[in-house]
């Protein structure tokens, strides 16, 4: 950002902040602290408007008395600014801050200094303030201001309430000058509390901002649940033109311990008594003489960011390989399914379709398919789905990439035959990590019966059916996850279009039961609505557990609901016990985190934490670019001191005594002029341009541009293989959309070494002519990619071939593209792989039999990026990680 621009943003902030400050009466931050300390005796609660409204606890401690607290709802102040690091909290059942502007019986005045709240006529205003608060079936005045005999309806109710009523709704209320009655509230059960008898510190509540805004003309009521990142929303409403002057009464009858036009927080004043008591946390109290906008409330901006709903779609399955999340959910009525992935869990693709429904003989006309779960076994991917309505059945589809295409297996797996007492529904596969045993379970709905089978091992017929007890409260959309030797049944309870639909659950020390019911995880909360059918994921790198579930957004009644439903994740934790703790829906979901088995700060995936990767985080540090924002320690959103200092632990421990890192090769191909080519790997392999390749914008970064006459890079004498043949070779590719055309034997990536005699080199990544596939040859042999498609589609492509450890034949190479392995098919010789020269060239095949000359021929027409050679085989996982490189 330029200093003009920055110096212009601090102005708008200066001047946005003297506006809003011109009109504030009071505000009451509550940050003297320490934690757990009592507000003293006095006016100790200091109004920072500079009015000199400062607030009094009703005693120092005891029933009415307050303490500060660290339990915050933001560190941030979104409208100042301002660091926030304390809130108060009661210390009894009779909590109570008051103004007191003069002396009276029952204490001295504070005599402001300006304006003075307890007299101010207030007909344009906006009250705010955060709130977490007990629950109980009572009236909770977050804000009030006393008087009696001020509203012609009901001469008990005092001036002014902001409260959370009976009925758990949110309402602002107050009586003109008129004696009329104003209200606006939101609907019921808008506010979840928390139960201090079993939940002393409040951890299962909610921090909450709500703000009460009057123009003269609407009374408006906005509520925000900042524990779930949401923005603030107007709940409700009142018009005030039916009064004559809405002016805020201040009355003229006191009593024997508050009087006419003080101002009161934690507690309200009914028929003259001290009542309506707002137990739990408070915090961020600001009174203002005029209608403040959204834009100008003191939680906005907020600090979260949304990252839920994910996507519209309901019943999603997530599965984490590698580097990379997967969701699967219900797509909609076009009977195409299709997958979503991510590296981050903030940013999602959709993949093409895996599925076409229609196109699967077995399914009846007029059936819809539904809630898809996926799992893999042997580096197959199988699919499994529901068909329906009643009769309903259970299919299932196969492929080699999680991303498809899916191939059905030509028949149900299971149907109920319209049998009532169960529905073939909502499939779950779990491998149980004790016996290794694959388990089908599926069922719910009609009859509300849970079934489970073992899977044979072809996993698309079913074994022996274990019969299982129903577990408490099950509907439908069970899951099951292991976790510290429990088993964790959950699952979904209620009706899918309504406010009841709740995810519950129950563990065993089985993956079949006898079951011991846990309660409930997940229900509606706030505007967010019947969150069920759900899967839960864990992620090891950092080792956080996640659950992604569907929900019905901003719906205030209790349904049924119209529309459609979104997905949603949050994390999800495990007690001391290793129960499962409720989770709490939220706006902000989660993300960006890293994914992966491996520890953080390995940027380049390159197997270990190494100088490159010191060289990636400084850039991001000094850039300013978060990519590098190591988790677990804390992903801010900035990288900082903390992601550096945990960086440089794993860089000793990962780089330390390790030698030279299995990366015998990486050319990232980034330069923009001159004649060479860098090798970023710790072997020093440079490479010579011959020809002219042209650098233009690559995949990552910069790449060369190879034009298919004879153009290519060269590295002679590539150190750190002669005695180790290559294992692993990848790079990112553009070829030419007409490259088939060019009637040319092959269209080189890389090759490396030289042949024996007379013919082609010992490896050679090339496109096949005939159909552009990805084929790996070797003299005398060709493997083909079979499984995949032409990649003469002009689009960017990841390629990698792999030769297992302890493998040395052409049959026993893997082929990978974007990240998943593909079938092969080899053609003439089953030749034996090894490396009589180390030299290497990435565009062309070097066909000579002699070390350091070179007959470079079958040149490459398209776009190189990033190429890489190892001495070692990669992993499934670590390939993909690289594919998914941003």
């Amino acid at each position: 950002m330029s200093r003009p621009t920055i110096l212009v943003l601090i102005f708008h902030i200066l001047t946005s902040a003297l506006t809003v400050n011109a009109a504030t009466l009071a505000y009451w931050r509550f940050e003297a602290g320490p934690d757990n300390a009592s507000l003293p005796a006095g006016f100790s609660a200091v109004d920072i408007s500079g009015n000199g409204n400062h607030l009094a606890p009703w005693t120092a401690g005891g029933s009415g008395g307050y303490r500060y607290s660290i339990d915050i709802a933001s560190e941030i102040i979104g409208s100042t600014g301002a660091d926030n690091n304390y809130s108060v909290r009661n210390t009894g059942t009779s909590p109570a801050l008051v103004t007191r502007s003069l002396n009276h019986s029952y204490g001295s005045g504070s005599y402001p200094s300006g304006v003075n709240l307890e007299t101010a006529a207030l007909r344009s205003f906006t009250v705010e303030a955060y709130f977490k608060i007990e629950s109980k079936s009572s009236y909770r005045t977050i804000v009030g201001r006393d008087a009696r005999y001020v509203g012609t309806a009901d001469p008990k109710q005092a001036a002014f309430y902001l409260q959370v009523r009976s009925d758990h709704s949110l309402a602002v209320i107050y009586n003109d000058v008129t004696g009329n009655q104003h209200v606006a509230a939101s609907a019921a059960g808008l506010i979840t509390g928390f139960d201090y008898a079993t939940d002393p510190a409040g951890t299962t509540g909610r921090w909450y901002y709500a703000a009460a805004v009057s123009d003269g003309l609407t009374l408006s009521l906005y509520l925000a649940n900042v524990t779930a990142g949401t923005d603030p929303m107007l709940v409700g409403s009142a018009d005030l033109t039916g009064s004559t002057d809405p002016t805020m009464a201040i009355g003229t009858t006191s009593g024997t311990n508050w009087h006419a036009g003080g101002w009161s927080v934690g507690r309200g004043l009914y028929n003259g008594s001290l009542t309506d008591y707002a137990c739990g946390l408070i915090d961020e109290v600001r009174i203002s003489d005029v209608a403040l906008t959204p834009g100008q409330f003191l939680m906005m901006p907020k600090q979260t960011i949304d990252r839920n709903p994910v996507f519209n779609a309901a019943d999603p399955h997530i599965y984490r390989e590698g580097y990379r999340a997967y969701i699967y959910p219900t797509s909609g009525a076009s009977n195409l399914t299709y997958a979503y992935y991510s590296v981050n869990m903030a940013n999602w693709y959709r993949s093409s379709p895996l599925l076409n429904f229609n196109d699967i003989s077995w399914i009846p006309s007029g059936k819809n398919c539904w809630a898809p779960c996926i799992i893999k076994r042997d580096n197959k991917y199988y699919l499994y789905y529901s068909v329906g309505p009643k009769p309903s059945s259970i299919g299932v589809a196969v492929s080699y990439s999680p991303t498809g295409p899916f191939t059905d297996s030509g028949a149900a797996l299971i149907s109920d035959n319209g049998a009532s007492w169960f529905e073939a529904i909502d499939p779950m596969v779990f491998q149980d990590p004790q016996s290794g045993i694959y388990y089908l379970y599926f069922g719910g709905s009609a009859g509300a019966r849970l079934r489970v089978f073992m899977l044979n091992d072809d996993m698309v017929t079913l074994g022996q059916e274990v019969t299982v007890n129903n577990p408490t409260n099950f509907t439908e959309g069970a899951f099951m996850h292991y976790y510290k030797g429990l088993y964790h049944l959950t699952y979904s309870k209620g009706y899918w279009k309504d406010s009841t639909y709740s995810v519950y659950y129950s563990t065993s020390t089985t993956p079949v039961g006898p079951w011991t019911y846990r309660g409930r995880i997940l229900k509606s909360d706030t505007w967010f609505k019947g969150p069920g059918h759900h899967s839960i994921m864990h992620n090891p790198l950092e080792d956080q557990w996640y659950i992604c579930y569907h929900r019905w957004n901003e719906k205030f009644d209790n349904g049924p609901y119209d529309g459609g439903r979104s997905t949603a994740i949050e994390k999800l934790f495990h007690d001391e016990n290793n129960l499962i703790i409720p989770v709490i829906q939220t706006d902000s979901g989660v993300g960006p985190v890293q994914l992966g088995d491996k520890m953080p700060g390995d940027f380049d995936r390159s197997g270990f934490v190494d100088n490159m990767d010191m060289l990636y985080l400084m850039q991001a540090w000094l850039s300013g670019d978060s990519n590098a924002d190591i988790a677990p320690s804390l992903p801010d959103g900035i990288v900082n001191l903390r992601d550096t200092s945990l960086f440089f632990g794993n860089y000793w421990q990962e780089s330390s005594n390790k030698g030279w890192s299995n990366l015998v090769g990486h050319w990232k191909l980034d330069e923009t002029s001159g004649l060479y080519t860098s090798d970023a790997s710790n072997y020093g392999n440079d490479g010579v341009l011959i020809g002219s390749p042209s650098s233009t914008t690559g995949r990552i970064g910069r790449c060369l541009s190879f034009d298919g006459i004879n153009d290519r890079v060269v590295i002679d004498g590539c150190r750190g293989v002669r005695d180790a043949y290559p294992r692993t070779v990848t790079a990112f590719i553009k070829a030419a959309a007409d490259v088939g055309n060019q009637n040319k034997d092959l269209h080189c990536i890389v090759s490396w070494g030289s042949s024996l005699s007379g013919g082609m080199a010992k490896w050679f990544v090339s496109l096949d002519d005939q159909t552009g596939k990805l084929a790996l040859g070797i003299y005398g042999a060709r493997l083909i990619a079979t499984g995949a498609n032409s990649l003469e589609d002009g689009q960017w492509h990841h390629i990698a071939v792999v030769l297992p450890d302890g493998a040395d034949n052409i049959k026993q190479v893997k082929m990978f593209i974007d990240g998943v392995e593909v079938t092969t098919n080899y053609e003439s010789l089953n030749a034996t792989i090894k490396t009589a020269f180390s030299e290497v060239s990435i565009g062309a095949v070097n066909t000579s039999t002699q070390p350091g000359i070179y007959n470079l021929s079958q040149p490459f027409n398209g776009l190189i990026d990033d190429v890489r050679i190892y001495k070692s085989a990669l992993t499934q996982s670590e390939i993909a990680a690289l594919a998914d490189m941003p």
